[in-house]
């Protein structure tokens, strides 16, 4: 088969839909993902996000909608014939083929063979790395190693994208953030998508030029991961989507702040509200607040709370702080900017209007 050629989107889906039985995994998502572009689909499990990514790669069938790759309707093309490749999370290795017979699988089924299919196999192993270990087994190697070898295979063909059904879950934290930068860096070098699913938001936010947070098989939001940490839009991302404080309240009378009960006050925000009365949600993250006395008539504050808790995290250190009217906030603060406070310290808390983030729902 003759690839696509590329277009502005190299993958388009249309109003998929999946059902399985009584239950919705998709519920008419459209998403444009654009060449070299790196998109992660986050969400809890059963969000939709894996059942996405199947549809895409041909291994589901939708219901209803449009798949589009290179700008051709793929909807109805077996998995095989679809110019992308997915890895597996658990790679899908033959064991008792060498490294290099794994990597020459999907090359040899694609007819190629002699002098261009042992110069794929070799750029496809440089790349990642293992050139050296073409002739050992995948039980010789470790799993940071077995999960090259399977990138290896994807890559070897020459995909318009490449789909990662949660690529680092079986990984140790070290070996993980090593991973993260091996993946950008084949992204910029191979100059294709790469579309990855994860329920991990720092995978998500270290790896992705755009996120896109799925719930109940819908697209939540999508945008770059500051703009969904900075300015979420909903109560499901600003949850989601790294640590928050997060209260309910009702816009004051003259329209200028939001009156949150469980905080007992009165926040000052800078961001535009909906009309007096208006039931709100407002948010604030744990690193924009400050422990010490009001400084500013601009800033909001607590005059008088209790640390409850301190978590010790190597970098920062988070503080659970219980205030006077009740409310537990989550305050953190980088380590060796500032002293450490102890348990049962009495503290303030001040923290700009420009840090409330006043949510849509």
């Amino acid at each position: 088969m003759t690839a696509p050629e590329r277009t502005s989107s190299v993958i388009s889906v249309e109003r998929i839909t999946k059902t399985f039985g009584a239950v919705a995994a998709v519920d008419g998502v459209s998403l444009d993902i654009a060449p070299n572009e790196f998109v992660a689909l986050l969400g809890a499990s059963g969000c939709g996000k894996t059942t996405l990514l199947r549809i895409v790669a041909g291994l589901e069938t939708a219901d209803n909608g449009r798949v589009m790759i290179g700008g051709a309707d793929m909807t109805a093309t077996p998995a095989h014939r679809r110019p992308v490749n997915l890895m597996f999370q658990t790679y899908a290795l033959f064991p008792h083929l060498s490294v290099r017979d794994n990597v020459a699988f999907g090359l040899r089924q694609d007819g190629l063979r002699g002098g261009e299919l042992d110069r794929r196999i070799a750029e496809a192993l440089a790349m990642v790395e293992l050139a050296a270990f073409a002739d050992r087994k995948p039980r010789q190697l470790s799993g940071g190693q077995q999960q090259r070898v399977a990138l290896a295979r994807c890559i070897a063909k020459r995909p318009l994208a490449l789909l990662l059904d949660e690529p680092l879950a079986a990984l140790d934290r070290a070996l993980r953030e090593k991973t993260r930068l091996e993946l950008m860096n084949l992204r910029r070098r191979l100059g294709i998508a790469f579309v990855v699913v994860t329920h991990d938001q720092e995978d998500a936010m270290t790896m992705a030029d755009r996120v896109v947070v799925m719930d109940r098989g819908r697209i939540a939001e999508a945008g770059s991961p500051r703009q969904l940490y900075d300015a979420p839009r909903t109560r499901l991302v600003a949850q989601f989507f790294g640590e928050t404080n997060l209260w309910e309240g009702r816009v004051t009378a003259d329209g200028g702040r939001v009156t949150c009960p469980d905080l007992g006050a009165d926040l000052k925000v800078a961001s535009p509200l909906p009309p007096p009365g208006s039931s709100v949600a407002v948010a604030v993250r744990p690193e924009r607040i400050a422990l010490g006395p009001a400084v500013s008539s601009d800033e909001n504050a607590i005059r008088d709370a209790v640390i409850e808790d301190v978590v010790f995290l190597g970098t920062a250190t988070t503080y659970l702080v219980r205030t006077s009217g009740g409310a537990v906030m989550r305050v953190t603060r980088q380590n060796g900017v500032s002293a450490l406070c102890e348990r049962g310290a009495r503290v303030g808390l001040t923290w700009p209007a420009a840090a409330v983030i006043v949510l849509d729902r």
